[in-house]
C-alpha cells in the first residue's frame, strides 16, 4: 500500500493529476508485486524439488 502511494506521489510531482496518477501507479504497483512474488514462489519451488545447488550461479559460467 506505502508503495503504491509513494509511486502515485512520485507521479503527481512530474504534473499529473491525482486520479491520472493514481491509476498509472496502483496497477503499476500492483503488476511489479505480481512479478515479484511469482519470482520468488518459482525459486522456492526449484529449491524445493533440487536443493539449493539449484541457485549455484557460480556454476552457470
Amino acid at each position: 500500500m506505502g508503495l503504491g502511494l509513494f509511486l502515485c506521489s512520485g507521479l503527481e510531482v512530474f504534473g499529473f493529476t491525482p486520479i491520472l496518477a493514481c491509476s498509472i501507479g496502483l496497477p503499476t504497483t500492483l503488476l511489479t508485486c505480481w512479478l515479484v512474488w511469482s519470482q520468488l514462489v518459482n525459486m522456492l519451488t526449484s529449491i524445493e524439488s533440487q536443493g539449493m545447488i539449484s541457485l549455484d550461479l557460480d556454476s552457470l559460467g
